[in-house]
């Protein structure tokens, strides 16, 4: 059984030190996950996170170098509606279910599964609290890059209780899955470890 790591951006990321995380394990972080490591494959559904790649070449060269970038339809939709053109680099894969509401994690973790990954394997979570904090992001402190926004409460709590509905779907339809985010609402339908175990 292969090992996967899926990354959120919740602080919670800042406790792992990546350079203990098993190289065994794949890294799939999403959003602005780069900030913090160079994944396996970085996934983001959001036009604002290729611009921000776009504005730190250095990353961005190092990121292309080691990581493929990987969306859904979604992020095609989104690019349609504001007659702007995605990035040419990302590979694009149908959403298994359009109906759902569009997280990064479990829409990731989905199409990991179904397209990209050719063997079983036990999914591990970081960064997913789906509660408010402040900060509510382990980027929140680079605003001289010109990353984040300014969304607040208000706008992402309907959002993580969506999200958290996708989580127990993803346990109906059987997905082995760990959260390693000590906290995390996803606790209360995955068992917790601590990400220490993913260490070498």
């Amino acid at each position: 059984m292969n090992k996967v790591l899926f990354l959120g951006n919740s602080p919670a990321i800042n406790d792992i030190d990546f350079d203990r995380i098993d190289p065994k394990v794949t890294i799939v972080g999403t959003n602005r996950a780069w900030l913090k490591v160079v994944p396996d494959y970085l996934f983001f559904h959001d036009i604002k996170i290729f611009k921000e790649l776009d504005a730190n070449p250095d990353r961005f060269k190092e990121l292309k170098h080691k990581c493929k970038f990987i969306s859904s339809d979604w992020l095609g939709t989104q690019c349609k509606k504001q007659k702007i053109t995605g990035p040419a680099y990302t590979t694009i894969y149908p959403r298994p279910n359009r109906y759902k509401f569009v997280d990064c994690v479990t829409t990731a973790i989905e199409i990991y599964d179904r397209y990209i990954s050719k063997t079983k394997n036990t999914y591990y979570v970081a960064g997913v609290s789906l509660a408010w904090s402040e900060p509510s992001h382990f980027w929140k402190v680079r605003p001289a890059d010109n990353i984040g926004n300014g969304l607040n409460e208000k706008w992402y709590e309907p959002r993580f209780k969506k999200t958290y509905i996708n989580f127990e779907d993803l346990k109906r339809k059987g997905f082995d899955i760990i959260s390693v985010s000590p906290g995390s609402k996803i606790n209360k339908i995955f068992r917790y470890e601590h990400v220490a175990n993913l260490y070498s």
